[in-house]
């Protein structure tokens, strides 16, 4: 047990580590766009989207090396969770900054914040069960 909480740990610190690159390009995409007089959604949008880019690469590479998971379906869950994350996080933004009056800087830290912990539950939960769903769909 202690082994598995340990390697989580550091597989989350790895996972951390990687993402902090791919959010500093969607922070300063977002950032730029949004000084530029973009509207809220499609600068989070082009911006969370060329984080996201530069996350899958660097997370398949750097955190889940030699995952079992083909690069297919890696990509078509990253994209359907990083899609509905990002609703979601344009959602948490627009109500931090218009509702409540928080920086767009500071709601977008908060928004990002929640997407990293989501966003890691997925890639660990797809990385710990697609071996067991692969063994259920083998036929005898």
């Amino acid at each position: 047990m202690l082994l598995s909480v340990r390697s989580t740990f550091e597989r989350l610190l790895s996972y951390f580590c990687a993402v902090t690159v791919g959010f500093t390009a969607d922070v300063l995409v977002f950032l730029a766009l949004s000084n530029l007089g973009w509207p809220i959604l499609p600068a989070n949008a082009l911006g969370f989207l060329i984080g996201a880019s530069v996350n899958v690469l660097l997370i398949r590479r750097l955190v889940f090396r030699g995952t079992p998971v083909p690069r297919h379906m890696d990509l078509l869950v990253t994209i359907t969770s990083n899609v509905a994350i990002m609703l979601l996080g344009t959602l948490l933004i627009w109500t931090l900054s218009l509702q409540f009056g928080l920086s767009l800087f500071t709601a977008k830290i908060v928004a990002s914040g929640c997407t990293l912990i989501l966003n890691f539950a997925i890639r660990t939960l797809l990385e710990r069960y697609w071996p067991c769903s692969q063994i259920s769909r083998k036929k005898p």
